[in-house]
């Protein structure tokens, strides 16, 4: 029975990545694109088919890549897709680990999910259940295949959610620190880059938010984002979050 077991593990891997393989075809749109305020999917003639807008009910300020300080972005790639700019809009390493960690332990540990899934997540609100996910990995695959990697972090930056009604890291600027993007402290945006992941909860838990934006800053340090005295001097700074919520 146990041999039947450790079988049976060994096969479900590659079982799942064929039925996914066969699947993914039918849930691909014909073609996919994003814009400053929307998602978009046309056909194979260029006929607009839908344009999906923010998420409803959040309110946002809208800010070009470019407005958006070269720091706070990559911190934001560090915590969410460290490889974002080497997959084609799916890690394989970062999905073979999710797998493997969830056939270990019985549940799901990490969701592998890369800047262009989670966008695809933000425009469509798909699930994330097991069918939801597969759907994400077909539609990021398709939208990473037909605009720039620049494109789909605007539109992640400007569609994901900090808490509350917050919505796009302009407003969370605002909301957070009472300030401009442009006039964040290294550790304020250590902070922004790990709110998204659980905002609420860590927004009512400053020593919780603190201890990620420390593990993020440490990751910061040893990508060579940060030299010695800055990831020192941001790691001394206290969270203090002004809470002007709109």
């Amino acid at each position: 029975m146990k041999r039947a077991h450790v079988i049976g593990g060994l096969l479900l891997p590659p079982v799942v990545a064929l039925g996914v393989w066969l699947w993914l075809p039918s849930q691909l749109p014909a073609s996919a694109g994003v814009s400053t305020h929307s998602l978009k999917l046309s056909d194979r003639h260029g006929a607009l088919l839908r344009d999906i807008p923010a998420s409803s009910g959040q309110r946002g300020a809208y800010l070009a890549l470019e407005s958006v300080p070269l720091g706070l972005r990559r911190a934001v790639i560090l915590a969410e897709d460290r490889r974002y700019y080497r997959h084609g809009g799916v890690d394989p390493l970062a999905l073979g680990r999710a797998l493997w960690q969830g056939l270990a332990h019985g549940r799901v540990v990490s969701g592998a999910s890369t800047l262009s899934m989670q966008a695809v997540r933000l425009a469509f609100g798909m699930d994330r259940s097991l069918t939801g996910k597969l759907k994400q990995i077909a539609y990021a695959l398709k939208i990473d295949g037909a605009v720039s990697k620049g494109e789909i972090l605007e539109y992640y930056l400007n569609h994901v959610p900090f808490g509350g009604t917050v919505t796009g890291v302009g407003l969370a600027c605002r909301a957070y620190f009472d300030r401009d993007c442009s006039r964040l402290s290294v550790a304020q945006m250590a902070t922004l880059a790990v709110l998204p992941r659980a905002p609420n909860a860590l927004l009512g838990d400053t020593e919780r938010l603190a201890a990620r934006r420390d593990r993020l800053l440490a990751r910061m340090f040893e990508a060579d984002l940060l030299d010695r005295e800055a990831h020192a001097l941001a790691r001394a700074e206290a969270v203090a979050l002004t809470i002007h919520r709109p």
